[in-house]
Order: structure tokens, then C-alpha cells, then sequence
């Protein structure tokens, strides 16, 4: 069985989402406590927190995932589509929306510019989250071919031991 080569684009892709989720996150929860006075936001941060360090500790688990499997990835475009879908979905999208929050009260009125925060809201929400089910149906596509494969290795060499045993 020749070396295959290793494979680490889903590693790398995946530390950097999560060292820039972590960045914003430590970004937010300064600006939060800098600004706010009344006890009861807190608790929203305390929940947007939660919520984030699962996240981050569901894209640890995939990123150690794909580096058990760097040498024995199958279908490399699975896992690119995985990686770039992520990225895109959690951290491209998130920042064209907060540059155009930041841009459209120069081009729109108050009331047209909370239309465009809910509809630009609603669009990252929506869009988002149709991304990250695209990506982990990429992603359980590479951990079954990945599974699959080696059970069908396995199957081979049982089915030669096999056959040797009846030659005699």
C-alpha cells in the first residue's frame, strides 16, 4: 500500500475560522461590557457566549477530525466544499453584512435603514444557515466514504484468508 500524501486544507481552514470566531467573540464581549450598564444584557451575553463556545468546540471537533484523517481522505472536494462553505457562511458573510450596517446610514434614512438591518438580518440568518447545511453534508459525505472505504478494505483481505483456507 503506497504513503498517500497528507491532506490538511480542512485542518487549516478550520483553525482559522476558529481563531477569527474567537477574535470576534472576544471583540464583542469587550464592546458589550464596555457599553453597557444594565445587568439584564448581560445575561444575553452570557447566552451569545454558550452559544458561540459550542460552535467553536463543534469546528475543534471537526478540525481534529480532519486531522486523523489527513492521509486517508478520499474525495478532497468534499472537504473543500466543507471548509470554504464554513468560511463563507461564518465569517466572509457576517463581515459584508456589518460593512453595509456601517455604510447605509450614509445612503439611507432612519426608516429605511432599520428596513435594511432586519432584511440584511434575516438574509444572513437564512443564508447562513443554508451554507452550514450544504458544508456538513460535505462533511458526512467525506466521514462515510471514509468509513466505507475501510470497511471494504477490511472485507478484502478477510475475503483472501478466506479463499486460502479452502486451497489446501
Amino acid at each position: 500500500m503506497s504513503q498517500q500524501k497528507k491532506y490538511l486544507l480542512g485542518f487549516w481552514v478550520l483553525c482559522l475560522i476558529i481563531f477569527c470566531r474567537l477574535l470576534i467573540l472576544t471583540i464583542v464581549y469587550f464592546t458589550v461590557h464596555h457599553f453597557s450598564a444594565p445587568a439584564n444584557d448581560l445575561s444575553r451575553v452570557n447566552i451569545f457566549s454558550i452559544y458561540e463556545l459550542v460552535v467553536l468546540a463543534i469546528f475543534f471537533l471537526q478540525a481534529m477530525t480532519y486531522w486523523s484523517l489527513r492521509y486517508s481522505i478520499i474525495n478532497k472536494n468534499w472537504v473543500k466544499a466543507h471548509v470554504w462553505l464554513i468560511f463563507f457562511a461564518m465569517i466572509i458573510l457576517p463581515f459584508f453584512m456589518w460593512l453595509g450596517l456601517i455604510v447605509a446610514p450614509n445612503y439611507l434614512s432612519l426608516k429605511q435603514i432599520t428596513v435594511f438591518r432586519l432584511w440584511s438580518a434575516n438574509i444572513r440568518f437564512y443564508f447562513g444557515w443554508v451554507l452550514i447545511i450544504i458544508a456538513h453534508i460535505f462533511f458526512s459525505l467525506t466521514l462515510v466514504k471514509f468509513f466505507n472505504a475501510k470497511r471494504l478494505d477490511a472485507i478484502h483481505e478477510n475475503s483472501a484468508d478466506v479463499l486460502e483456507e479452502f486451497s489446501n
